[in-house]
């Protein structure tokens, strides 16, 4: 939690509750202690006891307090005072720790669809949250230069504005912004907000050699100050209810840096975190990745919500990336492309066939005739991302690069699905 720049010791409770200067934010407080409890009501009434890690704590066990089932009562009075009338518990609260967050042991992951500029835009979202259950998703970036995003193109960059923020598979989509100048990104973010925006991200993670040299991206881990006041600005102007993030990356050229760049993060006032386990040096060059780095950042600070991002392509990168860095909610980003049902594969199911892979393309061409997308383009790229995951793919993706436009290449993806579903090629277990 934030008291205006104020950041807090991670180990009180009670100073976490009397050092805000806000109403809201002690409310914030209350909440969390709440859904803490709710969470495990259930347990509580049938052992008559229970174990609350106290926000600051890294692991239950570990010197942690206890409190007993008597408390709870106690609590609920309180809470009735500020919020008298009910209500459903903001989701800013869920920046605590909920009991059993730290290990991961037993919990099930927590899914996300990560912003792919270029490639998973509103079309692929569609297709992809069709056909697996991401928790949300995040939109590609949306640049913000010296003056706020019109608020025609933020519906053109992300149509799901349209329809509550949603795929039409229900998957929520929060609006991910990038830039350096506050004044246009806090602009933008609150025209975001009144268009219904499920959530809203910070992108400090983009390696791209363009981006970078504008200042945007990772860029602005270079200047710890500038990445504290660009969100806390912005953090002044989302509401409570509605979940403020930001993604980085461990450093721009040191790892070490991570842990203090989460700090100004989570300072300006942050319910939620991303961290990619590269530094910007690193871009996505095989074994850089370092998910160690993630851990010591959710041990800094295990009162934030944390995702892991980087290099998580099956069940056991899933599995051991959980393990590593402690956290089981993953964002899921290239991997999600090779293998289009890999949140279904990480919670154990059978990868998508190949014929069901190939259907996918066709859906995704529906799609992107609707949302008027340059198709033919398109269509190879999404085909050369599953050919790192299907074999066939490999010769079949030749075959398609020759076809003469978009029509054709659909022709040839047809012809191949029936050719396979036929049993001419070795199929997979099962599709969408």
């Amino acid at each position: 939690m934030r008291g205006r720049g104020l950041e807090l010791p991670q180990g009180s409770f009670v100073l976490r509750a009397l050092s805000t200067e806000s109403r809201r934010e002690i409310q914030g407080g209350l909440r969390s202690i709440l859904a803490s409890f709710s969470g495990a009501s259930r347990s509580f009434c049938a052992s008559a006891a229970g174990v609350l890690p106290f926000p600051g704590r890294t692991a239950p066990g570990a010197g942690q307090e206890r409190l007993s089932v008597a408390v709870f009562p106690a609590l609920w009075y309180f809470a009735a005072l500020f919020f008298r009338g009910g209500g459903a518990l903001s989701r800013r609260s869920r920046a605590f720790p909920q009991r059993g967050e730290i290990p991961v042991s037993n919990k099930p992951f927590f899914l996300i669809l990560a912003p792919m500029d270029g490639v998973l835009d509103a079309p692929m979202r569609e297709v992809l949250t069709e056909c697996a259950h991401y928790d949300y998703c995040v939109s590609e970036f949306i640049r913000v230069n010296d003056l706020p995003v019109p608020e025609s193109v933020l519906l053109k960059k992300m149509p799901e504005l349209k329809d509550g923020s949603r795929t039409p598979s229900g998957t929520p989509v929060r609006a991910q912004l990038l830039g350096e100048h506050a004044e246009p990104l806090v602009k933008t973010a609150e025209r975001l907000v009144k268009l219904g925006a499920a959530g809203i991200d910070l992108n400090f993670g983009c390696p791209a050699k363009q981006v970078v040299r504008s200042g945007g991206g990772s860029a602005v881990l270079k200047d710890p100050e500038l990445l504290y006041s660009l969100t806390a600005a912005v953090r002044d102007v989302v509401p409570s209810n509605i979940p403020f993030s930001a993604k980085m990356r461990l450093g721009f050229s040191s790892p070490d840096d991570a842990v203090m760049l989460a700090g100004r993060l989570v300072s300006a006032g942050i319910d939620e975190l991303t961290v990619h386990g590269r530094t910007r040096d690193d871009e996505y060059l095989p074994g850089t990745v370092k998910w160690e780095k993630i851990r010591e950042v959710r041990e800094a600070y295990p009162q934030i919500l944390l995702n892991a991002n980087g290099d998580v392509f099956d069940r056991e990168s899933a599995e051991r990336c959980s393990e590593v860095t402690g956290t089981s909610r993953l964002m899921l980003g290239r991997g999600a492309v090779w293998l289009p049902n890999l949140p279904e594969v990480i919670r154990g199911s059978g990868e998508l066939s190949y014929a069901g892979a190939l259907s996918l393309v066709i859906k995704f061409a529906e799609a992107g005739r609707r949302y008027g997308i340059h198709l033919f383009p398109r269509i190879k790229q999404f085909l050369a991302y599953l050919r790192l995951h299907y074999e066939p793919l490999r010769t079949f993706f030749r075959e398609v690069c020759r076809a003469e436009d978009a029509d054709e290449a659909l022709r040839l993806i047809e012809n191949e699905i029936t050719r396979a579903e036929s049993g001419g090629i070795p199929e997979g277990a099962e599709d969408c």
